[in-house]
């Protein structure tokens, strides 16, 4: 082993030379032969040959796989065929694109089914709702299950329903110095569409789940069977009361939820924003119109009509057991609220084309 005490001076050339003749011989990896670089320590440092220096072999495929260390060695055995990755995705596209179809499709057929089947129960309820008997007695008993129970929940929802729009439109209107416009904005939006779409939301989803589970419990205990056995028509007997119980009594209804609706926001603007309730009283008045009522007043016969319509034929056509009619039920609820939303958009839509007179 070399010290640096016995060196040759490497600063001149005879001595460089002396000491890389001297050096012992490398065994390829830079070490010495039977040393390690450790025991090199304090040794003088090697020069490299400048003609005669060693030339590192070529790596081969054997030489390059002891290199690499070992989980990188295992990916050639993981890799996947990158050429097939376009062909894979594509091909798991068009298969999610074809089951999104088959699905959009089945929607829109059942969608088509349904709006015939309630189209051919219109068409029979308009067939026999005029001939007698009338059935005075049977209409006046919906009358009172359909409208007269449903005011309470009915007058308090339209009543929170009230203290929050005005109290919202207030906080609003305040931070615009508008506080004493609050009476025209509730009144005019509770008139149009707040009170007749949430009557007849909470209507719909009280009587019409009620005639669905009710008519569905007639058909799996058989008794509509039975009615159609005596000669009587199941449509005259069992539809044609309760639709026009909902027609006519759903308007009255939405009109008590108005005025209590716009009650509710006059005490709150009288409370939270000092707003005198003749204030309000004045600009309600003068901010209503008449094409305002009637929009008010209008748009709930439609959502009655359709509500009863629904919940008797999902009764009509409910499946067998308990399990069929808590199925009508449940779609009976959703479908009613699908409807009121959309037929409230048409009417819009319409009597906005009618001038305010």
């Amino acid at each position: 082993m070399y010290r640096a005490s016995a060196a040759p001076n490497s600063s001149s050339p005879d001595g460089a030379a002396a000491a890389l003749d001297d050096a012992p011989a490398s065994d390829g990896d830079g070490d010495a032969d039977g040393d390690d670089d450790a025991g090199y320590a304090g040794a003088v440092p090697k020069a490299p040959r400048p003609d005669d220096a060693p030339v590192m072999p070529e790596p081969t495929p054997e030489t390059s796989a002891t290199r690499i260390p070992r989980p990188l060695s295992a990916i050639p055995q993981l890799a996947v065929n990158l050429s097939q990755v376009p062909v894979a995705v594509v091909a798991n596209t068009a298969e999610k694109s074809e089951e999104a179809a088959a699905t959009l499709g089945a929607t829109v057929r059942e969608a088509m089914s349904y709006l015939g089947a309630l189209s051919r129960l219109t068409s029979l309820f308009l067939r026999v709702w005029w001939r007698r008997p009338f059935g005075r007695r049977a209409i006046l008993e919906q009358c009172e299950a359909i409208g007269i129970k449903s005011v309470p929940i009915a007058l308090l929802i339209l009543f929170f329903v009230g203290l929050v729009f005005a109290l919202q439109f207030g906080m609003t209107l305040q931070t615009m110095g508008a506080v004493p416009y609050v009476g025209k904005v509730t009144s005019l939006s509770i008139m149009r569409e707040l009170g007749p779409v949430f009557t007849a939301l909470v209507v719909g989803g009280r009587v019409g789940a009620g005639i669905a589970a009710e008519i569905g419990s007639m058909r799996v205990t058989e008794q509509v069977d039975a009615i159609r056995a005596l000669g009587a028509d199941p449509i005259k007997k069992l539809v044609v009361p309760r639709v026009i119980a909902a027609t006519i009594m759903l308007p009255i209804v939405a009109l008590f939820a108005d005025i209590i609706g716009i009650i509710g926001g006059m005490i709150i603007s009288y409370l939270t924003f000092d707003v005198s309730l003749t204030l309000f009283y004045k600009s309600a008045i003068t901010t209503i119109h008449a094409t305002d009522f009637l929009s008010g007043f209008v748009k709930p016969f439609f959502f009655g009509f359709g509500i009863a319509l629904i919940g008797c034929l999902e009764g009509l056509t409910c499946g067998q057991g308990t399990e069929g009619v808590g199925r009508a039920t449940t779609r009976t609820v959703v479908n009613v609220s699908v409807m009121v939303v959309l037929v409230d958009f048409f009417l819009t839509k319409v009597f906005m084309l009618i001038p305010r007179i």
